[in-house]
């Protein structure tokens, strides 16, 4: 596999000349959308080509020697690196490039083969085993109870939205709001695409704190159930404001179930139990993040 990184900026704002007044600058958020295009030139035929960071759509030429990829309307999401992967013919197969300097004194190589990874492991499945990985399930378990009214909904909310939009493109997907009970946006999970990424956006708008308690047992025991595929690898992310009716019967079933599945977990607010947040995360062998009222989120998110 090939890797391409675009990075992209842009303002994120006009100037506000009314609020400036005596206060230094001050912007208000512009929406807007972008177009952009980019072409890949292979000396062998690309087999493979997708993006794990933004839904794209592309077009093939010179017997597949050449791509053409557009993303079309993308909206707000500059702050996203584009990633490009993409395999050509023969990936296993050693090849050397070499450019002569304008100088005529010196030359650049590069050089590209699979290794072998150990005895039983050949670089070909090696290469299967990444290309499963970009194609996971990924189930986000949103905390919908009372306490997490106001602004901590609005912080999980736009942390949600920002993680559906970042899908890789051959994934599946799920969503469970949780209070005192909970509830599944889907009975199973979805194969992602810019129609079920829609469909998903605005079931995430009608979301509110308005679930009563918080339990977090009952989702996850819920999730657990589901039948799991291992082309899919299962990932959850919590994002709660850590008020949970029993912390440690949360760690203990998330532990029992760590082989099926990795957790993610969101703390928002500045009392969100460290204990939870940091032990389900540690228990499903993944990674956590603390955000406190009004800070932005994004830089956290984007880190998944």
């Amino acid at each position: 596999f090939f890797f391409f990184f675009f990075f992209f900026q842009a303002e994120d704002g006009i100037r506000d000349v009314e609020r400036s007044r005596g206060l230094g600058d001050v912007y208000k958020r512009q929406e807007y959308k972008w177009d952009a295009s980019v072409t890949i030139e292979s000396t062998k035929g690309i087999t493979k080509l997708s993006s794990p960071s933004h839904m794209i759509s592309m077009e093939f030429k010179d017997e597949n020697r050449k791509a053409i990829v557009t993303l079309t309307n993308q909206f707000r999401n500059t702050g996203t690196d584009l990633i490009l992967l993409f395999q050509t013919s023969d990936p296993g197969k050693a090849s050397v490039l070499l450019q002569k300097l304008p100088s005529d004194e010196y030359h650049a190589a590069l050089v590209s083969f699979y290794p072998t990874f150990g005895e039983g492991t050949s670089s070909e499945n090696a290469l299967k085993e990444f290309e499963i990985s970009g194609s996971g399930e990924y189930i986000f378990i949103l905390d919908c109870s009372g306490s997490m009214s106001g602004n901590r909904i609005k912080q999980a909310k736009s942390a949600l939205d920002m993680l559906l939009r970042s899908l890789p493109v051959n994934s599946k997907f799920n969503i469970v709001c949780f209070g005192s009970n909970c509830e599944f946006f889907k009975p199973a999970s979805l194969y992602y695409d810019p129609s079920t990424l829609q469909e998903a956006l605005n079931y995430l708008k009608d979301i509110s704190a308005n679930l009563g308690g918080t339990d977090l047992y009952k989702p996850l025991a819920e999730v657990i159930k589901l039948p799991f595929s291992p082309s899919h690898p299962r990932s959850l992310f919590v994002l709660t404001d850590g008020d949970v009716d029993d912390s440690k019967a949360v760690i203990d079933i998330i532990k029992k179930s760590h082989h099926n599945m990795r957790v993610h977990s969101f703390g928002i607010g500045a009392d969100a139990s460290r204990d939870l947040v940091k032990g389900a995360a540690i228990a499903g062998h993944g990674s956590f993040q603390f955000v406190k009222a009004g800070e932005d989120i994004t830089p956290k998110v984007m880190q998944y």
